[in-house]
């Protein structure tokens, strides 16, 4: 992990597994919803005052919706799985990429700029490769994992 947030998370998931007791622990990422600020959102909130934007390029992981999730969830919750799980939506693309996808589906006029997250300052480092094998929970599930481009697609029409 690059950052204390991580760190704390995993010594969690240490602790429960060293427990003994029965669990599941499901890692989810670039989680986006309709229920709390998030990467997407900010986004777009953010070009109500600048239209000019910098996003990192080098950052790549799935933009995931928290519907998806909570999908997921549910399915598993009926087949009692024990370990840990990655889950993310299927394919994986830059945060740079994210918000040009968004800009187009939006048909927003928007002047991006890509940096390096070295350029890019922020109180907490984020991982360059936040991508997940998604195999292990994939083989428990009844359906294959969305694209990620679906969900988000799905989202931005909502708003």
């Amino acid at each position: 992990p690059v950052n204390a947030y991580g760190r704390t998370k995993l010594a969690g998931e240490k602790l429960l597994a060293d427990s003994g007791c029965a669990h599941c622990i499901i890692r989810i990422e670039w989680t986006y919803g309709h229920a709390r600020e998030n990467f997407i959102t900010k986004l777009i909130e953010h070009t109500k005052a600048d239209r000019n934007i910098r996003i990192v390029d080098d950052q790549t992981g799935s933009p995931t919706a928290t519907t998806q999730v909570a999908e997921t969830i549910c399915e598993l919750l009926q087949k009692k799985p024990q370990g840990l799980f990655h889950f993310a939506a299927c394919g994986y693309i830059s945060r740079f990429e994210v918000a040009k996808f968004i800009f187009d589906t939006l048909r927003m006029s928007v002047n991006l700029t890509a940096c390096k997250s070295s350029d890019y300052i922020t109180a907490a480092a984020r991982p360059l490769n936040s991508r997940f094998d998604c195999s292990k929970i994939q083989a428990m599930l009844d359906k294959p994992i969305k694209m990620w481009q679906i969900p988000l697609k799905q989202f931005l029409e909502q708003l």
